[in-house]
């Protein structure tokens, strides 16, 4: 899980495994993307 740059812009995605592959999940950008990312920590917690 983690921010990526894009298009100059700092996104929040969720990464997660299908068998092989690993899924990248759009969560948001900004304040949005910044909430999702603190709440997704306390929960590997």
């Amino acid at each position: 899980m983690g921010y990526e740059v894009r298009r100059n812009g700092l996104y929040y995605y969720r990464k997660r495994r299908e068998g092989k592959r690993v899924v990248s999940e759009y969560v948001g950008g900004g304040l949005a993307g910044f909430l999702a990312a603190l709440l997704d920590a306390e929960g590997e917690g």
